[in-house]
């Protein structure tokens, strides 16, 4: 198990969509480029909690990514659904973490966003089964509400 492998399982591709709309919220609130501490706090909590929503959901797709995606690193075996579990839970207890210092309002996202999670990945609810749940949930976590969080910071 490589750093890479992790890094894999968490979709950088889509942590960069994260990030830029965790910028771009601060900047309108602030009227310019954040700078300040509990902004960045808030902007790196949020990626870290997508890493850990793409992580778990990663963990309950691994049947279905054998047969679409055998290339990723949970169903390519280069990962255990052990390591990737505590993978999950080290993400979401640091973003956890930031998002408290960084502000209160950003923290009940945070934690709003790890139970979203939990139910949108695994079946107690699948909530990703329902188009437009999917759908919505998708669109808020990955631009709205870390948009949001930027702005809140300011």
């Amino acid at each position: 198990m490589r750093l890479k492998h992790f890094v894999d399982l968490t979709i950088p591709m889509t942590l960069v969509v994260v990030a830029v709309s965790a910028v771009v919220g601060g900047m309108l609130a602030a009227g310019s480029v954040p700078s300040s501490r509990e902004f960045l706090f808030s902007a790196v909590s949020f990626v870290l909690v997508m890493a850990a929503f793409n992580t778990i959901n990663g963990i309950f797709d691994i049947r279905l990514d054998r047969i679409s995606k055998p290339h990723r690193p949970l169903p390519a075996a280069k990962i255990t659904p052990r390591a990737a579990w505590r993978f999950y839970a080290v993400l979401a207890a640091v973003s956890s973490l930031l998002a408290y210092f960084a502000n209160p309002y950003v923290f009940i996202i945070i934690l709003g966003v790890i139970i979203l999670s939990i139910l949108y990945s695994s079946p107690i609810a699948w909530l990703k089964r329902h188009l437009i749940l999917n759908t919505v949930i998708v669109t808020a976590c990955y631009s709205i509400l870390p948009l949001l969080t930027g702005w809140i910071v300011y």
